[in-house]
């Protein structure tokens, strides 16, 4: 049973940063699964990568998403903001919205 929710977890992550469309069903994933979401780490680093590509909403969304899973695991929050921080001197406006908000989210 284990591996079949731990691969669900992989799958749904990938999957959110492909679609962005569910977040509620992401927060109920982590807050539900933290320890599954733990073992996850590197898919959701890697995931995270592209979510400068978002609408700002979005990310705010899967940030917050995610802020459960940012407290228990620090390696996750140094990635978030290195990324975060890509995004303020990016060229897109977009990605600089995307990248305060970002900000702004994990100061709440």
């Amino acid at each position: 049973r284990m591996l079949y929710v731990s691969l669900y977890v992989e799958y749904f992550v990938f999957l959110l940063f492909i679609c962005y469309s569910d977040v509620t069903l992401l927060e109920k994933l982590v807050r539900e699964g933290l320890h599954l979401m733990k073992d996850q780490l590197p898919k959701v680093k890697e995931s995270f990568d592209y979510v400068s590509y978002v609408a700002p909403s979005e990310a705010k969304g899967i940030i917050g998403a995610l802020q459960p899973l940012l407290l228990e695991s620090a390696p996750l929050l140094d990635h978030v903001i290195i990324v975060l921080r890509k995004g303020l001197f990016s060229r897109e406006e977009e990605s600089r919205l995307v990248a305060v908000t970002g900000y702004l989210q994990l100061l709440k």
